[in-house]
């Protein structure tokens, strides 16, 4: 089972995500920022950056992150139907604690 989004196998839009992240970057650094006046280019430049460089880090931090749910019992649990109808502090089916 894969602990992580990096664990192999990789998902193919995965790999192609982080293949055409790269090249989407390059298109706009050097083909749409030299078309802007020189004042511009910099703003432009400084706000595109700073998104860039959040939606990488965020992109990492999920991928990086153990999907699994902390709160819904291991396999090897294997109580009763009955048992668990009466279990009022199972935080299983809560959104939030």
């Amino acid at each position: 089972m894969r602990s992580n989004g990096f664990d192999l196998p990789l998902h193919p839009l995965q790999c192609l995500t982080w293949a055409l992240f790269p090249v989407v970057l390059a298109d706009f650094y050097w083909l749409l920022l030299p078309l802007l006046n020189p004042v511009a280019r910099w703003v432009v430049g400084a706000v595109y950056t700073a998104a860039a460089a959040a939606t990488f880090f965020c992109a990492w931090i999920t991928a990086a992150v153990d999907p699994r749910d902390p709160h819904v019992r291991p396999r090897g649990d294997r109580r009763r139907a009955s048992d668990d109808d009466d279990d009022d502090d199972e935080p299983i089916g809560r959104l939030h604690e």
